[in-house]
């Protein structure tokens, strides 16, 4: 979850390189910023890369024309506001023609200074909220180990200038030539949904609904990215995770989207030669779940 949220001050460079021909903004890129980089760039080899260097095809003209089919609804689910101008939606379209990715713009567009601005709203309603700590308790048993969430990733995004001197401090109080520390388990694995679900409720009760819903997307994405190395097991995931939600009542743009059949769901995973797809169908979800529960649903 990390990397994408480092990226937030950089990505607007990167997008205007590909949109101008300009190579200069690139060179500004921290190596910090490079996975980023990599899920907007194809690789001299004709393959664009995932953020942990997995080669994938670059998408063929027919997958490119569905994913700006997509562009609209992604902008519009995930703001809550449909694109304004033709300007802000070309841009998001130059980068997908040059082979960026939906995850790539999907970060762009909640780890962005609009998106800081998007979470100082109001904290979500009590639906919202009981929703989001469900779906979040659930995603944990899809992992090797539960996520501790801190204080801080309750609160709207960081300012990259806070980012910054948090590392400097943390920096600053390591023992010199210190290795760095194995990732531990800050607590025993909670088992019990419901349990993990009211410490969920408890730590983002004053969350915005644009917070809740980036760090939901957020764990989507690595439960994603945990499982894609088996296309079996990301496919039998992606078929109870969706049959599970379309029992929820919620609409999610087609009608077929809201069928509460794994079987249908897990065999169109299977049928996925691109994952950017699934990545977005499942992003897609949880964004309209959370939208449909706080009452705000998108505009269409």
């Amino acid at each position: 979850m990390l990397r994408a949220r480092r990226f937030n001050a950089f990505l607007f460079l990167t997008i205007v390189s590909f949109s101008t021909g300009c190579t200069k903004a690139v060179e500004f890129l921290t190596p910090g910023v490079e996975r980023i980089r990599l899920l907007l760039t194809p690789s001299p080899s004709g393959q664009s890369a995932r953020a942990k260097g997995t080669p994938t095809p670059l998408p063929t003209e027919s997958e490119k024309k569905r994913k700006l089919e997509l562009l609209k609804e992604m902008i519009t689910v995930v703001t809550l506001v449909p694109p304004t101008s033709s300007n802000e939606f070309s841009g998001w379209a130059s980068v997908v023609s040059q082979g960026a990715s939906l995850e790539g713009v999907y970060n762009g567009l909640t780890h962005s200074a609009e998106q800081r601005e998007r979470e100082k709203s109001e904290p979500a309603d009590a639906h919202a909220l009981r929703a989001f700590a469900q779906e979040l308790a659930l995603l944990q048993s899809d992992l090797p180990l539960d996520h501790v969430f801190t204080p801080q990733e309750a609160k709207p995004l960081p300012t990259v200038e806070e980012l910054r001197y948090g590392e400097e401090a943390s920096l600053s109080n390591a023992a010199p030539n210190s290795p760095e520390p194995a990732p531990i388990r800050l607590h025993q694995r909670v088992t019990n949904h419901a349990e993990l679900a009211r410490r969920y409720e408890a730590a983002f009760f004053q969350s915005s609904l644009f917070t809740l819903k980036r760090v939901l997307g957020d764990e989507v994405l690595r439960v994603i990215e945990h499982l894609e190395g088996s296309r079996a097991l990301l496919a039998e995931w992606y078929g109870d995770f969706s049959a599970r939600l379309g029992k929820e009542g919620v609409d999610f743009g087609l009608s077929k989207r809201n069928l509460p059949d794994a079987a249908f769901h897990r065999d169109w995973a299977k049928s996925q030669t691109d994952l950017d797809f699934l990545r977005w169908e499942s992003l897609n979800r949880i964004h309209r779940l959370l939208n449909d529960r706080n009452g705000k649903p998108a505009k269409k």
